[in-house]
């Protein structure tokens, strides 16, 4: 009984730290696709978007088009859209994407919400028409 308790503590503590992993890599993978849709939508939309990284929060706020502002109304302003993360940590960064899709950053950081000083550097990808001759 004691030694299948003893190896139920080792076993269960590796389960843990498996847990928190998988939903470290579901909610950075989480990240990554809402700038993707954002950069889509800043393309679709020739639309800008200011993103705001800070603790746990990714904030994406659109930027009314520049064809649009002599004609909007002023409590018309888009709403900003906010997510919260539980296992990320990110420092404070502000950064844009503009209407041609183009990132105002090359990179962002972010790290572990357990461990805030192990920061990891995630490359923001390019829009670009390849050739190959």
């Amino acid at each position: 009984m004691v030694i299948m308790g003893l190896s139920l503590t080792l076993v269960g503590g590796i389960t843990f730290k498996q847990l928190d992993s998988s939903r470290q890599l579901k909610e950075i993978e989480q990240v990554f696709s809402l700038l993707d849709q954002a950069r889509f939508n800043a393309l679709n939309n020739q639309t800008a978007f200011e993103i705001e990284l800070n603790g746990n929060v990714l904030t994406i706020k659109p930027q009314p088009a520049y064809w649009l502002t002599a004609r909007a109304e002023p409590d018309t302003s888009p709403v900003p859209r906010q997510h919260e993360f539980e296992t990320l940590h990110f420092a404070k960064q502000e950064f844009s994407v503009n209407a041609n899709g183009f990132w105002s950053v090359a990179q962002i950081v972010w790290a572990p919400a357990s461990a805030p000083s192990r920061q990891r550097e995630y490359q923001l990808p390019t829009v670009g028409i390849h050739y190959e001759f």
